[in-house]
Formats: C-alpha cells, sequence, structure tokens
C-alpha cells in the first residue's frame, strides 16, 4: 500500500481537506452524498469501523436497502477517486479502509483531525488543577474553532446535534478564558474573548454586562453606553423581550461612577 502523506481536515467552519500541502478544491467533489460519507467517516473515527448499514441509513433514512447498497458503493467510488485521483480500479485505497462490512479512516501517524485535537485539549485542560498551565490547553481550543462545526450542512440532523454540542463546549471554553483574564486584571483580553463569546452567542445578556464592566474599567464609557444599546436593542428587537433589571442596574451605576 501507498505511504499516507501528511493531510489534515477541518470540520469547524467551511469543510476543508488538505493531502500533503494541497486543498482539495471544492470542483473535485464530484458526489456530495460521498462527501458526506467522508464527513462522517471523520468525525466518527473514534468509533472505529462503521457498519455499511449505518451509513447508508444516515445517507438515505428509511430508504429500501437494496437500493441504497448501490449508491452507497457508487458514492464510495466517488470518494476514492477525490481522495486518489490516480488510483486505479482493484488498487487498495491509503484512506480508506475497509473490515467486512465495516468501513473506516486512516489519516496517517502525522495526520490530524480539527475537531479531534480540540477535544484533546479539552481534556487535557479539564485534568490539569493549575490555571497557568489549562490556559494554554484553552487558548489552543479556541484556535481550532474556525467556525461553527459542519456550517454549510444545515438541517441534516446528526450534524445539527454535533454542532450545538461543539458550540457549548466552545462557549463553556470562552467563559473561562473570560474569567482568567478577570481574575489577572487583563481587562483588554476579556474585552477580545467576550467579543468572540457576543459573536457566537448575541443573546447572551450575562456577556454584555462583563463588557460594560470591563470598559468601565479601562475608562471607556462611550463603549459602555454602546455595549448596553447594542444588548437593549438584540434583546427588545430580536426577542421581544425587556433588558433585565440587573443589566439596566449595571449600565446606571456604571454611568455615574
Amino acid at each position: 500500500m501507498r505511504k499516507l502523506v501528511i493531510c489534515f481536515f477541518i470540520l469547524f467552519g467551511k469543510f476543508r481537506v488538505f493531502l500533503k500541502d494541497q486543498e482539495i478544491p471544492d470542483k473535485r467533489w464530484k458526489s456530495k452524498k460521498a462527501q458526506m460519507i467522508f464527513k462522517y467517516l471523520l468525525f466518527a473515527r473514534c468509533k472505529g469501523y462503521l457498519k455499511k448499514e449505518v451509513l447508508m441509513e444516515l445517507m438515505w433514512p428509511e430508504e429500501d436497502p437494496l437500493k441504497t447498497a448501490k449508491r452507497f458503493h457508487v458514492a464510495l467510488a466517488s470518494l476514492r477517486k477525490t481522495l486518489e485521483p490516480e488510483i486505479s480500479r482493484g488498487t487498495r485505497s491509503a484512506y480508506i479502509l475497509r473490515s467486512g462490512d465495516g468501513y473506516s479512516i486512516d489519516i496517517g501517524d502525522n495526520g490530524t483531525v480539527d475537531i479531534e485535537e480540540f477535544t484533546a485539549e479539552l481534556k487535557l485542560a479539564r485534568a490539569e488543577n493549575n490555571p497557568e498551565i489549562f490556559i494554554g490547553h484553552y487558548l489552543r481550543a479556541i484556535f481550532l474553532y474556525h467556525g461553527d462545526f459542519l456550517e454549510e450542512d444545515l438541517y441534516i440532523p446528526w450534524c445539527d446535534e454535533e454542532r450545538e454540542r461543539f458550540k457549548e463546549d466552545y462557549l463553556s471554553v470562552l467563559a473561562k478564558i473570560i474569567r482568567y483574564y478577570e481574575n489577572h486584571k487583563d481587562y483588554p483580553a476579556c474585552i477580545d474573548y467576550a467579543g468572540r463569546y457576543i459573536q457566537a452567542d448575541k443573546y447572551a445578556e450575562n456577556i454584555y454586562q462583563l463588557l460594560m464592566h470591563y470598559y468601565a474599567f479601562i475608562g471607556n464609557k462611550a463603549m459602555v453606553i454602546r455595549m448596553f444599546e447594542r444588548c437593549k436593542e438584540t434583546m427588545t428587537k430580536d426577542l421581544d423581550v425587556p433588558l433585565s433589571r440587573e443589566t439596566e442596574d449595571i449600565y446606571q451605576k456604571l454611568m455615574v461612577a
């Protein structure tokens, strides 16, 4: 079998595949089903070999297995050609592994998948009690989060579920980073990461409250006002709910301080 080149795969944000130093261009993906099978195999690598029936049901739910089996093999052949354009018929793929009716992905010894790295950094951080060490893991995790999980695959049930789970993890990490920098009185850093939080969840009223405090700490009352107005507009116009009394009180106290 051919030796695997170094490869890495991005599932946060726009799906991207790099083999060696070359990205597979969108035009080379001839089959959306083939791409989706590949995405799921990458996502579920930790589960080992996945049964063909599981993949077929995921791609063509509640359809006749006799018909979808043929579609599955057509999609798999397309996937092989996308990953290895020069591969000849009958040659084993360097990336798609098969064991009986099970399939898996081999990314090589030096290959990486961003969601796996993200999860690994969170695990390392949660096992560490020293803030000066766990903050490094959290920052690396945030660096890997380029956007929501498979952001282009909306309304696909398994993607939607995992997208929400990863986003919750992302927001939780941001909250921990914000608190770390707050404890160190690094308010510009607090503002940076709180801003990222708001970009991901614009309805997080408690983060607007923090931002008002941080801007007040650095003497920028104009931004205190701006954050308050932005929060008020978001809550009242988008959600049709009033601001909490707590937010109103914080704003009033900061403006007279």
